[in-house]
């Protein structure tokens, strides 16, 4: 199955994970975990920004 690398913007690791096993696929947008931080307000809040768990940069989440 092909897969979309994810990249930093600003040091360029491949953030893609490991593909997401079938049997939990369906409740999952996508094909393969993120390694991703998700930064949001508070717990249970929707996520308004991202963090590279290498070089520690966050950039805004696009809508």
């Amino acid at each position: 199955m092909n897969k979309k690398e994810e990249r930093c913007p600003k040091c360029n690791a491949n953030l893609t994970g490991e593909e997401i096993p079938d049997e939990l696929k369906e409740h999952y947008a996508g094909t393969h975990w993120s390694k991703k931080i998700i930064i949001a307000p508070y717990i249970g809040a929707d996520s308004v920004a991202f963090q590279c768990p290498y070089c520690k940069h966050q950039w805004k989440k696009e809508n």
